[in-house]
């Protein structure tokens, strides 16, 4: 069993020099990344490569542990990649086990088919007309961000943390703009939804070594059933957003923001199934379900 690994391994890593793509000779398991989560970063180890071959190549080869992949840098190349053959390359190959873990899927983590019809059932929200009537609430939660910067100057800081104060600013826009939910995170930088967005970064599940091995080996890290997010940040977002539908709901609550793009098309879904018809999941009217709902709401959260 051992020789068949090496084998494999061997020839997994041959595949970039049997093609001629300059690369750095893998190590053994690890690929190229050696010291990723002790030592260094993951993006410190792309950069690595990127200036180590931006002159000489379009391309450049590497292995995330045994997982292939390319760093692209010519221009043309990018440009066709994004644009003309992104039919191709939509897949992003980053790990989501819905499962599992419903905050996984989300735009972010999603590819192929899941991820196309989830795009088309939100893109609707995303019209010229509707982040426009956004705006007022935004320049409200501007008021309250200038308040709180007239709170700091009364109180002689001498220093502000600039980038805490602006992500708490852009945490109570993107839930009053999408969600109609009032975070409060600009008057209370502690408060519990900031808290737990926070979370996801600062104090993740797993160590960046796991993590590595989560994303660049989505299919095995499915098959083992593992998780990115943590369990008491899944059930708040959970908790957070069945509150605010089951409100809503109750009291016939219209926004014409983003949560009401989903309930509708929960709505639309629920009431297929009572009729006893069959809901095709690529149908615009099949709706979401509560865990999709809660991963485009963590994904937005994600954003701040």
């Amino acid at each position: 069993m051992c020789l068949a690994a090496y084998l494999k391994l061997k020839n997994i890593y041959s595949y970039w020099s049997t093609l001629g793509v300059p690369h750095e000779k893998p190590l053994f398991f690890f690929g190229n990344m050696k010291g990723l989560g002790y030592s260094c970063h993951g993006t410190e180890i792309n950069r690595r490569i990127y200036k180590k071959f931006k002159d000489s190549s379009p391309i450049a080869g590497l292995y995330t542990f045994w997982t292939k992949a390319v760093i692209v840098m010519g221009l043309d190349l990018i440009k066709n990649i994004l644009i003309k053959d992104f039919q191709y390359f939509s897949d992003r190959g980053i790990f989501h086990n819905e499962r599992d873990d419903p905050l996984t899927g989300n735009l972010l983590f999603l590819d192929g088919e899941p991820w196309r019809v989830l795009r088309q059932k939100i893109s609707p929200v995303f019209t010229s007309g509707k982040v426009k009537s956004m705006f007022a609430t935004i320049v409200k939660v501007a008021e309250r961000l200038e308040q709180v910067c007239d709170i700091i100057a009364n109180n002689g800081a001498d220093q502000v943390e600039v980038e805490d104060l602006c992500a708490r600013f852009t945490t109570d826009v993107i839930g009053e703009c999408a969600f109609g939910i009032e975070c409060n995170s600009l008057e209370e930088p502690r408060a519990e939804f900031r808290e737990m967005g926070r979370n996801v970064f600062e104090k993740p599940r797993h160590s960046m070594l796991v993590q590595s091995f989560m994303f660049t080996n989505p299919h095995l890290a499915r098959q083992l059933r593992m998780k990115y997010f943590r369990n008491d940040t899944s059930e708040f977002f959970m908790s957070v957003v069945k509150e605010t539908i089951k409100l809503r709901q109750e009291n016939q609550i219209k926004r014409n923001d983003f949560m009401d793009l989903l309930i509708e098309l929960m709505e639309k879904r629920e009431k297929l199934l009572k009729q006893g018809q069959h809901v095709e999941e690529d149908d615009m009217a099949s709706g979401l379900t509560y865990e999709q709902i809660d991963s485009g709401f963590s994904l937005l959260q994600e954003g701040s």
